[in-house]
């Protein structure tokens, strides 16, 4: 009696630890497909994991939490050129990985499109707020003209309609951090950060 008490004792530890295993680190962690406002985000597959988190910061603060997805390939549109980002993923099995993280920069936008961005005369002010900034425009839009602004890990948080002239851009109730404010319009393609205080 004692010993099959002791094997299933030895059973049940070997079960829970097999549980309990760690979970590795994401390794290969890659871009493909990288523009001046895209990139994809892919990295090996991790025995036993059951999702992934990923990340993506343009400051090196640590990621304390990040998007849940079963896919190991993860494309980031709306970033900004000519800027460096941090990607980070984890892993999650019955424990959760370390970050594993690499760093990239967006090529600066083509051409074409700068000499857009620096003929169109387009102002944004304050450029640190807490509350409103202003989008001064002196060229004609059309009614598809609008201000987009992105987070730090390239989610839109709001997306506006803009017209020629001055206008009025409350940000109050975005939280404190970095921004990118893009204009987007037929003949404009207009990036710029925002800090919000």
């Amino acid at each position: 009696m004692n010993k099959y008490l002791l094997f299933l004792f030895i059973a049940f530890l070997s079960a829970n630890a097999k549980s309990n295993a760690q979970c590795d680190t994401v390794t290969n962690l890659s871009l493909q497909q990288l523009t001046s406002t895209s990139a994809k985000g892919t990295w090996d597959s991790v025995a036993n994991a059951t999702q992934y988190e990923y990340c993506i910061r343009i400051d090196t603060v640590k990621c304390s939490k990040g998007t849940l997805t079963s896919n190991r390939n993860v494309l980031f549109p709306s970033l900004a050129p000519d800027t460096t980002y941090y990607l980070c993923v984890r892993s999650y099995c019955s424990t959760v990985s370390a970050w594993a993280c690499i760093s990239f920069k967006t090529p600066p936008v083509p051409a074409a499109v700068k000499s857009l961005n620096s003929n169109n005369n387009i102002k944004v002010y304050p450029t640190a707020t807490s509350g409103e900034t202003t989008i001064e425009i002196p060229q004609p839009m059309t009614s598809e003209a609008s201000v987009y602004i992105f987070n730090t890990t390239g989610q839109q948080v709001m997306k506006t309609a803009v017209h020629s002239g001055k206008n009025t851009i409350n940000i109050s109730q975005l939280s404190q951090g970095t921004y990118i404010i893009k204009i987007v319009d037929h003949n404009v393609n207009y990036i710029t950060k925002l800090q919000k205080l």
